[in-house]
């Protein structure tokens, strides 16, 4: 009979936190109407854009969208994996823009222990 030589620990999953934002009407229009300010580069796949500032969310003008990210965050980060005592920050924030039928670049986000995405437009 051949011993057993190994064991699989599932230690590196992937969990996905979702949920909702709670942003009224004239936040959301808000925000819409400041990323279509911002100035974008194409992709290098040329198929879709990403906001040239990579650190959008620190502008005075996304301050009530920030905030509402980071509480949803905390949550996450308090509740699920108990890091009550542990400060984290944002390192960066940028838009993609994606127009039907496009894609993102493949990519890592290096340096990062979690990484969000909220979504402004999208189909049902």
């Amino acid at each position: 009979m051949t011993k057993k030589r190994f064991d699989l620990f599932r230690l590196f999953s992937t969990p996905v936190f979702v949920g909702k934002l709670g942003l009224e009407t004239k936040e959301i229009l808000k925000v819409k109407t400041n990323i279509e300010k911002e100035k974008y580069i194409l992709n290098a796949n040329q198929s879709a854009e990403r906001s040239e500032d990579v650190h959008i969310l620190d502008k005075k003008k996304f301050k009530f969208i920030k905030d509402k990210i980071n509480s949803a965050f905390d949550i996450y980060k308090n509740d699920v994996f108990k890091y009550q005592n542990t400060n984290m920050i944002m390192t960066s924030s940028w838009v993609a823009k994606h127009a039907a039928a496009c894609f993102g670049d493949y990519h890592n986000h290096t340096n990062s222990m979690f990484s969000g995405v909220y979504y402004v437009n999208t189909t049902k």
